[in-house]
């Protein structure tokens, strides 16, 4: 979705944009029901359009929210008529919990998220290594951030532009959706869609012609911190049982 939307323009003539996008939006909802979400930013576009009179190209995303509206309601009524909930099962019970575990919830599950090298599962114990990689990553992002005068006008563009756009607003939505129904703790099965683009976008920015001087200047703190994560995360013994003659399966 986030590939259609950056490539797209006012400009751009595509016959089978609507069914391109028909086809991301159920996909997208078949995978999760929290794909429901992207329905609201497609919608976001069309009004766009609309507002600056590109009412052909308006006319694509109008059809592929159609579309993806009426599959959508004919989904919800054949669990319906099976399960006698619309979504399969009662799903609104905000009161499941606190305004203080979903604060925590979401603030824990946003830093695991954004941790490149390694997670930290609150289980009562202080995970040094876990603080230490993060500060590493805290001294990384500053470093690149301080050299941000080099990315020039990368920002500006339309498919960073997209993608960070989409990643927050499914953030927001998920935001609101989670404290309704604590459907999934704040983990990566919820948190990917929204940090996914994000990365993507950054990389999107970095990638460009202009941005070279800033690339060869980051990429070997950006290398070595990459080396550092592949080591951590390495199944260790495994590796050494196998490097000692043993099977590995210890």
């Amino acid at each position: 979705m986030a590939f259609l939307l950056a490539k797209d323009s006012p400009e751009r003539q595509d016959a089978r944009l609507f069914l391109k996008l028909s086809l991301a939006l159920i996909a997208l909802f078949m995978l999760r029901y929290a794909g429901l979400i992207y329905f609201f930013f497609v919608f976001l576009f069309f009004m766009r359009y609309i507002l600056q009179k590109h009412y052909a190209k308006a006319g694509h995303y109008f059809v592929a929210m159609l579309v993806g509206s009426a599959f959508v309601l004919g989904y919800f009524y054949l669990n319906k008529l099976h399960t006698g909930y619309y979504t399969g099962m009662n799903r609104i019970y905000p009161e499941k919990e606190s305004w203080l575990a979903y604060g925590f919830y979401l603030v824990t599950g946003l830093a695991n998220e954004l941790s490149l090298a390694r997670n930290y599962f609150y289980r009562g114990y202080t995970d040094w290594l876990y603080g230490g990689l993060m500060a590493l990553q805290g001294g990384l992002f500053w470093y690149l951030y301080r050299e941000r005068q080099l990315l020039s006008d990368c920002f500006k563009r339309r498919e960073v532009r997209v993608r960070l756009g989409m990643a927050f607003f499914y953030l927001a939505f998920t935001m609101v959706l989670r404290k309704i129904q604590p459907f999934d703790p704040f983990n990566y099965r919820i948190l990917a869609p929204f940090s996914t683009p994000i990365y993507v976008g950054l990389m999107a920015a970095v990638a460009t012609a202009e941005s070279k001087t800033y690339f060869r200047k980051i990429k070997p703190w950006v290398l070595a911190f990459m080396l550092v994560s592949l080591l951590m995360n390495l199944p260790k013994q495994f590796l050494l049982n196998i490097l000692l003659g043993g099977t590995g399966s210890q």
